[in-house]
Formats: C-alpha cells, sequence, structure tokens
C-alpha cells in the first residue's frame, strides 16, 4: 500500500510493535504535509499556542518567561500580558508547597477569559479582567478513574488544555506515567471523566536510550497539547507524530491526522551527548483545515531533515540556528 494514501483502515493489523488489536481501531487516517513555517527570530522555549482573529499567542516553558506572547508573521516576538502585573499571581507564586512554578504548558481563549497549563504544579491558571484565579485538583478528586496526580513537580504533569467555550467544559492534559485527559465543568465545578485514548498502532518506537547506557528504549505513549474545535477534541500525540480528533460524547477517535515528515527537525543532545529520541512538537492549534504546531527545540540545533525543507536558511533571522518554530499543516492535495 503507498504509503502516502490519505486514508488507512488500521484495524487488519493484529500486532504492530507489541500493540494488540484491542487497541487497532479502523480509523481514518490523514498525512499532513504542505507546510509552510514561522521562524522565530529569538530562542524561545515553545511550550503552546492559538491563534486567534488571526493573531498568534504563545507561551514558553522557560521558567523566567512568566508572560504570554505575541507572535508576529515575520517571527519577532513581543510580550502581550505580563503575569506578574496580574492580580493574585505574586500569590499564586507564593502560595502552599506545590513545587517549582512556574511551567506554563498550554494557553486557551474564551472570549475575554485565558487559561494557562501550569505542568509542575498540576493546575490551571485563570485570568480575567486583570485577575488571576486557580482551579487545584488532589488526588482523591481523581480517585474514582483510578487515577492520581503523580509526583507534585516532576516533569510529566499538565501538558495541554482546551476549553469548549459553548458549554464551558474545560479539557487538561496529564502529558505521561501515564497520560490521561481530565474532563471538567467550569460551571459545576465538577469533574466530569477522566480518560485516554486507545493506543495508536504508530506508538511503541524505539530510540536510544538518552542516559549514554548504549540500550534501546521504548517511547511512551504522551499527549502534548489539546485545542476544541467545531465540535471535537484534537489531541497532540508527539511522541507518535499525529494528532488525534476525539468525539468528546464518546470519547472514541474519529480520525487521526499524522506529519512523519516533520517529526524531530531538530537534534536534541542529552546530557550524555545522545541525541534525544522524543518528539518536540508541544502546542497545537485547528484552524479551519489548518493545523498549527508550536515546535520546542530543547536547545537542539536543525538537522538535515530540518535543513533540507528550507528552515532557517537566513542566518541574520536565525543567528544560533536554535530559534523556535510555528508549522503550519494541511492535507497535502496531491496524496
Amino acid at each position: 500500500m503507498n504509503p502516502k494514501h490519505a486514508t488507512r483502515l488500521l484495524g487488519s493489523f493484529l500486532v504492530v510493535f507489541g500493540i494488540h488489536s484491542l487497541q487497532a481501531q479502523d480509523i481514518p487516517t490523514t498525512e499532513l504535509n504542505s507546510a509552510r513555517f514561522i521562524e522565530l527570530s529569538k530562542e524561545v522555549e515553545l511550550s503552546g499556542g492559538r491563534v486567534v482573529g488571526g493573531r498568534i499567542f504563545a507561551v514558553s516553558d522557560d521558567k523566567k518567561d512568566d508572560v504570554v506572547f505575541e507572535v508576529k508573521r515575520n517571527g519577532k516576538t513581543k510580550k502581550y500580558i505580563d503575569l506578574k502585573r496580574i492580580q493574585g499571581f505574586s500569590t499564586y507564586m507564593s502560595e502552599g508547597s506545590r513545587s517549582k512554578r512556574l511551567d506554563l504548558e498550554g494557553l486557551e481563549f474564551c472570549g475575554s477569559t485565558m487559561y494557562l497549563a501550569d505542568e509542575r504544579s498540576r493546575q490551571v491558571l485563570v485570568v480575567n479582567h486583570g485577575r488571576m484565579s486557580w482551579i487545584t485538583w488532589e488526588d482523591k478528586d481523581l480517585k474514582p478513574w483510578g487515577k492520581s496526580l503523580g509526583e507534585i513537580g516532576k516533569n510529566d504533569g499538565f501538558e495541554g488544555i482546551a476549553v469548549d467555550c459553548d458549554h464551558q467544559i474545560l479539557y487538561v492534559a496529564k502529558e505521561r506515567d501515564p497520560r490521561f485527559i481530565i474532563e471538567f465543568d467550569l460551571e459545576k465545578k465538577t469533574i466530569k471523566d477522566v480518560f485516554d485514548l486507545p493506543v495508536s498502532l504508530r506508538h511503541g518506537k524505539k530510540g536510544l536510550d538518552p542516559s549514554g547506557s548504549g540500550k534501546e528504549i521504548q517511547i511512551n505513549a504522551d499527549f502534548a497539547d489539546l485545542t476544541f474545535r467545531d465540535g471535537y477534541l484534537y489531541v497532540l500525540e508527539r511522541n507518535a507524530a499525529e494528532i488525534s480528533k476525539v468525539d468528546p460524547k464518546t470519547k472514541k477517535v474519529v480520525h487521526r491526522y499524522i506529519f512523519p515528515n516533520y517529526f524531530r527537525l531538530f537534534d536534541v543532545l542529552s546530557d550524555a551527548g545522545v541525541i534525544e529520541p522524543f518528539g518536540l512538537a508541544e502546542g497545537l492549534d485547528v484552524r479551519g483545515d489548518t493545523f498549527w504546531l508550536f515546535i520546542d527545540n530543547n536547545g537542539g540545533k536543525l538537522n538535515a531533515k530540518g535543513k533540507a525543507l528550507g528552515i532557517h536558511q537566513h542566518s541574520k533571522k536565525t543567528p544560533t540556528g536554535k530559534e523556535a518554530l510555528i508549522m503550519m499543516l494541511k492535507a497535502d492535495p496531491k496524496i
């Protein structure tokens, strides 16, 4: 079968990469290509983004970046909101023992309200009319679903956020170990569900252990970001280079979008000097037929695959070769 066929049925495979047929569903799959790029003119640790009214907004997971950025089409960035100026922010930063604030990993807008995911503290910040509040859950809140928040302060917490603005339903993705999505009613202030998605056949890949042991490790399934558009929840699964379109009522994946040609365009070296085998797409938005991916290069330099796409060709614009990247992908009409 031509690997570029736009639609494939996956259920005919029984076991691939050790994943059994129970997890494989007959799900249409579309490959995304037709890429356009915005190359940022500075190094920013992109961790989430949104496109609102044609304007591009983003957050960074660098601890010192306690702002929301606006990204211009020429790649220049400017401060959109300085969180330090928001009433309640200083209280949030000093309150309690939830460790290692601030680690912003996603943002969402509903009218005049902005939502931010703080990964390490496992909290959601809510900014409205210059004031900040926050949503906090404890392990006891997730117990009915057999889940827990994990170790507060560890880098495997809240990684993505989305809101169904019409119905005031908040979705928050825990990244991994284990991964799951919290569905929360903002009006009733109650958790409606905690769920995972079927693991696709593209999960289960292996790569070299970043510790330098020389052994191969399995790359775990993860969630990197969420967005809600036209009645569906879209879920970025970066280590499989795919996006799942989910029916929020049934929690079933109804379509998958894959982007193998844009997987790991930067070589990120571990402390042991090993190129890390993990995906780098951290943010997702969907506008019409365009999928926006916000790429955090984690300090890595563009590799041969990225250079072949024509990225970072102008050294005056991207002098270090480590500047962040925003990709706009569509289904290739030639496929």
